[in-house]
């Protein structure tokens, strides 16, 4: 992965530093905040009368997050059914693939 320009944390870490802005803040500065957001790859943690309330991310890293989650899911849930002896054997959900997939030609 490409490191941040600007300090040696990964993208999508949050920099205590830059990446803490009071609501206030965002309200006055919403365009360069968002620039910043955008270049920057990292969320930013919105607070209000000193309490972090809101963090706000690029659509991008949202739909990364959101799909990561899903896949996180997803293997729990195969996890769990596999812990409680349900499922198939991978052979057999091969075979039914390949049987249903278009022949080539």
């Amino acid at each position: 992965m490409k490191k941040d320009a600007e300090n040696n944390a990964g993208p999508n870490m949050i920099d205590i530093t830059q990446d803490i802005q009071s609501l206030t803040s965002f309200k006055r500065n919403t365009n360069s905040l968002v620039k910043r957001i955008r270049k920057m790859r990292r969320p930013l943690v919105l607070t209000l009368k000193g309490k972090a309330e809101v963090v706000v991310l690029d659509a991008t890293l949202y739909q990364r997050m959101a799909e990561r989650r899903s896949a996180v899911q997803g293997i729990k849930r195969g996890l769990a059914q596999a812990n409680k002896g349900l499922g198939r054997d991978v052979d057999d959900v091969f075979d039914e693939l390949e049987a249903e997939a278009p022949a080539r030609g």
